[in-house]
């Protein structure tokens, strides 16, 4: 009893040092309500998103803020956040986006849970590159990768039918060679960019890729 008062008190304060899950916080009544369809779980050493399906009102959270924790990677499957819009997962430690294991694909070829996404948020965190399953958020608008350790530039951001924003900056993208000759990180940006746009009808946004 004692140890579970304990680990109240330092979730109260904000000194989390163990690894905490979302359902650890249910469990110790100390989930945050959800105020005009936002989850604010921001800096609570949050390590796992397990047990979001049990976040008690979940289909009303439009905008759920994640960042300064200790998460480390995104599941392939996240309930209960099927109606979030916005994701914010910044200065974690997420070093990749689920996909290949044991260089066997994993399926389904989306990250489930998150079809109704528009803004994702993964600056500041340590991710090299981006998996297949970033295919399958076609209602995504807009999508931070600054900050992070990525060094080439991913091509499944073409199949983002509708992207309006990309942030790359502080990536350190490398120069590619193609038949001798060398193509830098700013013009392969720029390429990306002239290439999307000219696939989109007249009706759709421009996509803008800041570097």
């Amino acid at each position: 009893m004692k140890k579970k008062m304990f680990f109240g008190l330092f979730l109260i304060m904000g000194g989390i040092t163990n690894c905490v899950s979302i359902q650890d916080l249910i469990n110790e009544n100390a989930l945050p309500a959800i105020e005009d369809g936002v989850l604010d779980l921001e800096n609570r050493g949050i390590t796992s998103f397990e047990g979001t399906e049990n976040i008690p009102g979940h289909e009303n959270i439009r905008e759920v803020y994640l960042g300064f924790n200790k998460l480390t990677i995104i599941p392939i499957k996240i309930k209960g956040f099927e109606n979030v819009e916005k994701l914010f997962l910044r200065d974690n430690e997420i070093r990749k986006m689920p996909g290949r294991w044991g260089g066997i694909r994993r399926t389904p070829s989306t990250i489930e849970g998150l079809e109704n996404l528009k803004f994702l948020d993964l600056s500041k965190n340590k991710l090299i590159g981006m998996t297949e399953e970033i295919e399958g958020l076609e209602n995504l608008q807009r999508l931070r990768l600054d900050d992070n350790m990525i060094t080439t530039i991913p091509n499944n951001i073409q199949r983002l039918p509708n992207l309006q924003r990309l942030d790359l900056e502080n990536n350190p993208i490398q120069p590619k060679n193609i038949g001798g000759i060398t193509i830098s990180a700013q013009k392969q940006i720029e390429q990306l960019q002239k290439n999307m746009n000219a696939l989109r009808s007249a009706n759709q946004p421009r996509l803008i890729i800041a570097y």
